[in-house]
């Protein structure tokens, strides 16, 4: 909880922010036209940021980017000198126009001083920019240099291009920096390009990696005749949304959403209904409540993963070929009765799922009590025996099951087969995978976790102002500042 003391100028800036124990958290100092000039952090004065603008008052950067040694070319001197305020741990600059800053303190450096490179557009031309887009943008990360020992992984910069509409079209990165050297165009690292449709949507994201391979491939389709998003990618499940345009369903993300006739959000649902949150609101519109119930749920806990993408009841291989596979580390204790139910997803590449003893491998041969299946064809395996051929669809749900020492096995309720081999110590669940095969709705009687619900409430002021917060009748926080502190 805090207090505040304010020394408040007649334009009331703070000056001074200080928490009941009267310790300084920070200090406020501004040019004499207004704008904020800098801030020292702690009573100690542990960082201090320097903010300086433009003739046309665009934010020109916040302390000086100009490399680890060079550092005394910041505004504030911080960490040189006599001054008690510790290096910069973040710097950055951007860019505009070719000269749209010069500095009246000589000491102050710049990092296009050094790297005219960055007024050299993507497409080599100038990037000068009179109208307010940034032309680029350099960062300076000292830390993240440090700790990799490579002076180009913390100061880096962007340049950006764009279309008659103002839209980033183009970015491409800079790097190699060094003491002794500037900034020089990276090899398609980093590198973004987008393109948009005739409504100003995007429609196509390509991201480079720092390896500068393509790691991001985006393409958006939207509703005929709307601006309302319906797929990233063409294979990912659509959006879905209700008369007046509030989304109610994220079909990827198994995502559900319900709203108030005032335009609240009512209700969430998420990952296939197991987690529901809900929202109360007084008459003038302020939350209230929030409650958030957590079904009974059978959440496998996964190990030993190899090449799977993985929720607790999903599995998906991400590799071409054998080798991907992974095992639940809760297990079927010895003497006990207990299943595992599942559902094949596709009809394509090879995968099993069953109990076994212990993770010998990833093969799907390897499982001791499970089901075979590759394409539309299923198998019953066992040791590496595979018996009780058929065909199943990818609707089909499966059941392994132990009662007493008996393995059974059954598809949609029917049994399909009595195992002949007795079965009575700890039992894993064990997948094997082919490809890029999967496996939905991963479900055992032994990881079933219990219901929950938390609570929390808010208590406003006659203002609406958030005076308290409580969870589950414990009170978690009494702000100062009112609802805007708490995002409410």
């Amino acid at each position: 909880m805090f207090s505040v003391s304010k020394t408040i100028m007649s334009s009331k800036r703070i000056l001074r922010a200080k928490n009941f124990l009267w310790d300084k958290d920070a200090s406020y100092f501004y040019y004499l036209h207004g704008p904020l000039a800098r801030v020292e952090l702690g009573e100690y004065t542990v960082q201090g940021l320097d903010y300086y603008y433009t003739l046309q008052g665009w934010l020109k950067g916040v302390n000086s980017p100009t490399g680890v040694a060079s550092q005394a070319g910041d505004p504030g001197k911080d960490g040189f000198g006599s001054s008690v305020a510790g290096r910069d741990a973040f710097a950055f600059n951007l860019g505009y126009f070719n000269g749209d800053y010069k500095p009246q303190g000589a000491g102050v450096s710049l990092i296009e001083t050094s790297s005219p490179l960055l007024w050299t557009g993507v497409n080599g031309n100038p990037n000068s920019l009179f109208n307010g887009n940034i032309a680029w943008m350099a960062t300076d990360l000292a830390k993240i240099g440090e700790d990799k020992n490579d002076r180009d992984a913390g100061l880096q910069a962007m340049q950006y291009n764009y279309d008659q509409l103002h839209r980033i079209t183009k970015s491409r990165s800079l790097g190699g920096y060094t003491e002794a050297t500037v900034l020089a165009r990276h090899t398609a690292a980093y590198d973004e390009d987008y393109t948009y449709d005739a409504n100003g949507n995007i429609t196509t994201l390509k991201r480079n990696n720092e390896l500068a391979t393509l790691q991001d491939d985006f393409a958006y389709s939207y509703y005929t005749g709307t601006n309302q998003l319906r797929t990233v990618k063409a294979t990912d499940a659509p959006y879905h949304y209700d008369a007046i345009g509030n989304l109610i369903e994220d079909e990827q993300q198994g995502t559900k959403i319900s709203w108030t006739p005032y335009g609240k959000v009512r209700e969430v649902k998420t990952k296939g209904d197991s987690i529901t949150v809900s929202y109360r609101y007084d008459a003038a519109g302020n939350r209230v409540e929030k409650r958030v119930y957590t079904l009974p749920a059978e959440n496998i806990i996964w190990k030993d993963a190899a090449f799977v993408k993985l929720t607790p009841t999903s599995v998906a291989g991400q590799i071409s070929g054998l080798g991907a596979g992974v095992v639940s580390q809760q297990v079927l204790p010895s003497g006990t009765d207990g299943w595992l139910e599942f559902s094949g997803s596709d009809l394509t590449y090879t995968k099993s799922i069953g109990f076994s003893y212990t993770n010998t491998d990833n093969q799907p041969s390897s499982v001791n009590f499970g089901i075979l299946m590759s394409q539309s064809s299923k198998w019953i395996i066992e040791n590496g025996v595979q018996t009780d051929w058929s065909y199943f669809s990818p609707s089909d749900v499966f059941r392994i099951e132990r009662v007493g020492s008996t393995i059974n096995y059954y598809m949609n309720g029917t049994l399909l087969r009595a195992s002949q081999t007795p079965s009575t110590t700890d039992l894993l669940v064990d997948v094997g995978l082919d490809g890029f095969s999967s496996l939905q709705k991963i479900r055992t009687s032994f990881t079933t976790q219990p219901a929950q619900t938390e609570v929390t409430h808010y208590l406003r002021d006659a203002s609406g102002n958030v005076m308290a917060v409580y969870q589950n009748d414990v009170m978690i926080e009494q702000p100062l500042y009112g609802s805007s502190r708490l995002g409410m």
